[in-house]
């Protein structure tokens, strides 16, 4: 039966399309809880429905877990199985997280593989998707650091350290910094398009637009303004001021 529309008429009555009836005199609202929960579908007001009988969470009336909680410990929780502390919004964010805590997860997708990663940030669509076990990545912006598994990388603007791996204490910042790496570490790259190219190149610093574009395994390397050592592929030990 559809939920309808109630109307009180007494402390103990209530109208319904113009026909009253009667329900129980608790002198509360447990005699409308009761109706709701019994001729409303999948719609209720406790058990495994939509609000917990303590009003403690909000659950999800497909199963018995509570993937979305407002407990007295202050935290929001969406995923399945996930635990407090993590806090998540949007479709799939930390929906597979088991046992990762202090999680932030905003936007379609983010942190959508986590299972045990701890205190990482997502925002942007797809930011963080594949991180399984990383910790301590910040991801802000679409696809940052989407292949992630790798710890304590920070990667601000779209699609930076897009297809990193297992490289870790990296710092990207703008449209496609280190957009391409994978397994290198201890990277720095601060402007659109600087080293972009990098797959594992480890130690390098790059300010600038397209500043080391094109490297790929250089090591130790410095360049300072745009396309500074943009040609530079495998070069080590190189310093570039422009």
């Amino acid at each position: 039966m559809p939920l309808e529309r109630f109307i009180p008429l007494s402390p103990d009555r209530f109208i319904r399309n113009s026909q009253d009836f009667e329900v129980a005199k608790f002198g509360h609202l447990n005699a409308l809880v009761d109706y709701i929960n019994n001729n409303s579908g999948g719609l209720k007001l406790s058990g495994n429905g939509l609000i917990s009988s303590t009003l403690k969470a909000v659950l999800d009336p497909a199963s018995s877990a509570t993937p979305l909680l407002i407990s007295t410990k202050s935290v929001t929780n969406y995923g399945a199985g996930a635990i407090t502390s993590n806090t998540a919004f949007g479709g799939d964010a930390l929906i597979s997280n088991t046992t990762g805590s202090a999680n932030t997860a905003f936007g379609d997708a983010t942190l959508s593989q986590n299972t045990t990663g701890r205190r990482n940030i997502a925002l942007g669509a797809g930011a963080l998707y594949s991180n399984l076990i990383g910790s301590n990545n910040t991801a802000i912006g679409w696809n940052s650091l989407t292949t992630a598994t790798g710890d304590n990388n920070t990667a601000i603007g779209y699609r930076t350290l897009n297809s990193n791996t297992s490289g870790t204490y990296n710092v990207a910042s703008g449209v496609d910094a280190l957009l391409a790496n994978t397994t290198g570490s201890y990277n720095v790259a601060m402007g659109g398009l600087a080293m972009a190219s990098n797959l594992t190149g480890a130690q390098n610093t790059a300010i600038g637009v397209a500043s080391m574009n094109l490297n790929t395994s250089g090591q130790n390397n410095s360049a300072y303004g745009a396309n500074t050592l943009q040609s530079n592929t495998t070069g080590q030990n190189n310093v570039a001021l422009g």
